[in-house]
């Protein structure tokens, strides 16, 4: 897959965010077919004053927990996020997914 080959190329490890972390048999077949992840960011169920940012409220809690984190990628078919978290946001195409034009951007954002 297109991940597995960004994984190859920079030392990353893979947080699940998306609502695929809800379900346990999601997460199974995320591990299973797609790629192995070391966590998941929290989910958020309070009322935010803005719902399209959730995620991103999901990805800072996270990234709170783990201040050893210095460098990030988030791969992702919304724009659900804040402003601060665009650099690392790597728009993907919901019925196309990650393509190899989005890899390479993201592996050259691990490599700067």
């Amino acid at each position: 897959s297109i991940l597995r080959g960004i994984l190859t190329e920079v030392d990353v490890s893979v947080v699940l965010s998306s609502s695929w972390k809800l379900n346990p048999n999601s997460q199974a077949f995320v591990k299973e077919k797609v790629c192995d992840f070391i966590d998941i960011t929290p989910n958020i169920s309070v009322v935010i004053l803005d719902p399209t940012q959730r995620r991103g409220v999901e990805i800072n809690s996270w990234l709170r927990v783990h201040p050893e984190v210095e460098k990030y990628a988030i791969l992702d078919d919304t724009g659900w996020f804040f402003e601060h978290q665009l650099p690392n946001l790597f728009k993907t195409k919901g019925a196309i997914g990650l393509t190899k034009e989005i890899a390479e951007k993201v592996i050259k954002h691990f490599n700067v």
